[in-house]
């Protein structure tokens, strides 16, 4: 990233463009193209400043995307104190991660992940704490229609989305959970899976992908959709996620390390089960603290329109929780040409258009209502410059990487 000095057409910008766009607090990204000011970004400042404080990044190959998504992380993670989880698709953030002495999870085919996507956790409405049933019928039955949909081609049909539901309520009343948040634990302690001694309430062993394809399978009303899970079971390829949750951790940075997986469906697989996971039991469990979360290659998501609806959801929810999602991609088209891709954009109050190629910059320039300077800086941007928009103002700014930084940034 260089310090750099007016661009011909960014002149055009004006007068859509601020040149004085940054907030009073937050963290450094950069310098402002008309002005040479510092740029700060305060993605937690609120309305009626930011609606929300989620981030939409796009860029091509060595645009900048990935460098802008480790600073924003790593300061601030330094800056706010802000837990923050790393959905690492392409194993991009494991130096990062290292440095700030976070934990990396790898997550391998034929290896149970530690992670369960039954694990449910108690939300707070109003003062009270309650167990969220009916919203976690709706995360597999998603789930299950993304495997559906992928491996056959369709959606789930209406008696396969009544017996999911049937059964994952019957799965958690056998566990005697209900909404009470109380009915969470055992009225008991002893030991733990992992080893470790507790006094008093300790949390149930929660229903698995398993106990669910047992009850599909003998009430016999689905039996395709129970055989289609079978590659999903535990010891089979693809039953990553069959399994209790043993990861019990305090650590407030974590990278799952999705490198080793090749397919992209295994991957959108992990990224599902994964981001509904950190919904649980980090989001739901630390309303007041800040927390990220990057959603590195999101496009995979929008492959189908019930991961796309359920990456929207988790975006909708997250500022009542104190999360901020960062959603980036190199694969900009994916997103504009899907409505639900359009939501997802249209849900963050924060973008960084880094350059693209020419073969969509007509329809960004339409979506994003940009200039034609704004445009012809997204086809001649180095890497690092990029046009920020902060709740619909736009200005250009180029990102600049500390010599500190240089070594877990440039992967």
């Amino acid at each position: 990233m260089k310090e750099i000095c007016f661009l011909g057409g960014v002149s055009t910008l004006i007068p859509i463009a601020n040149p004085n766009l940054s907030h009073n607090s937050g963290v450094f990204l950069g310098r402002n193209y008309f002005t040479n000011a510092p740029v700060y970004l305060d993605i937690f400042c609120g309305p009626p400043t930011l609606p929300n404080p989620h981030i939409f990044i796009c860029g091509t190959s060595g645009a900048g995307k990935s460098v802008a998504l480790k600073l924003l992380s790593e300061r601030n993670i330094v800056t706010n104190g802000s837990s923050t989880f790393f959905i690492d698709v392409e194993g991009e953030y494991s130096k990062l991660v290292k440095k700030l002495g976070g934990r990396i999870i790898k997550i391998r085919q034929g290896e149970s992940s530690g992670i369960n996507p039954f694990e449910i956790e108690p939300e707070i409405k109003g003062n009270k704490q309650f167990v969220n049933i009916l919203d976690k019928v709706a995360d597999i039955r998603a789930l299950l229609s993304t495997i559906c949909h992928n491996h056959m081609g369709r959606t789930l049909n209406a008696t396969e989305i009544t017996e999911i539901e049937l059964i994952v309520n019957e799965l958690y009343a056998e566990k005697g959970i209900t909404t009470d948040a109380n009915s969470l634990f055992e009225k008991k302690g002893g030991k733990l899976d992992n080893g470790k001694y507790v006094i008093g309430k300790i949390p149930k062993k929660m229903p698995t992908l398993s106990e669910f394809q047992e009850k599909l399978k003998n009430r016999d009303k689905c039996s395709e959709l129970a055989e289609l899970l079978i590659p999903f079971l535990k010891g089979n390829s693809l039953g990553i996620f069959d399994c209790e949750s043993t990861i019990f951790s305090n650590d407030d940075i974590v990278s799952f390390d999705m490198s080793e997986i090749k397919d992209e469906f295994t991957k959108l697989y992990s990224s599902f089960v994964i981001l509904s996971w950190v919904w649980q039991k980090f989001v739901l469990k630390n309303k007041d603290k800040k927390k990220l979360i990057v959603c590195d290659e999101a496009w995979l998501f929008l492959k189908y329109k019930e991961s796309a609806d359920f990456l929207a959801n988790v975006a909708r929810r997250g500022r009542k929780y104190n999360s901020t999602l960062l959603i980036a991609s190199q694969f900009i088209d994916e997103f504009l040409n899907s409505e639900e891709g359009k939501t997802i954009i249209n849900i963050c109050s924060t973008r960084f258009l880094f350059k693209q190629s020419s073969g969509n910059v007509d329809e960004i320039q339409q979506f994003f209502d940009l200039s034609d300077g704004a445009k012809e800086l997204l086809t001649s941007a180095s890497p690092g410059e990029c046009i920020m928009s902060l709740n619909n103002n736009i200005t250009a700014i180029s990102f600049e990487v500390a010599p500190y930084e240089k070594e877990f940034v440039f992967t």
